[in-house]
């Protein structure tokens, strides 16, 4: 499980309705396919769509577990971009 999927569902534990896919998806200013492709580690978010992600689930952007990985980046048009 990606750390991106585990953060989301450790704060849906405490308030479901605002941890969902779709809901953090939608703060983060992303597609849900987009943000499922970071939480299967198929791809990654683009350097600044990390950090809305990270404030949307109320962590640093390294505890999401970004570094080193090599798949590709993946923004909100859910288009492949090179790694970040």
């Amino acid at each position: 499980m990606s750390r991106i999927r585990q953060i989301r569902e450790e704060r849906a534990q405490l308030a479901p309705a605002v941890f969902t896919q779709a809901a953090v998806a939608a703060r983060v200013g992303v597609s849900v396919n987009a943000l499922r492709a970071w939480e299967l580690e198929r791809a990654h978010p683009r350097k600044a769509t990390a950090k809305r992600l990270a404030r949307a689930l109320g962590v640093q952007v390294d505890e999401l577990g970004l570094e080193g990985t090599a798949a590709p980046a993946q923004d909100d048009n859910d288009s492949i971009q090179e790694p970040v």
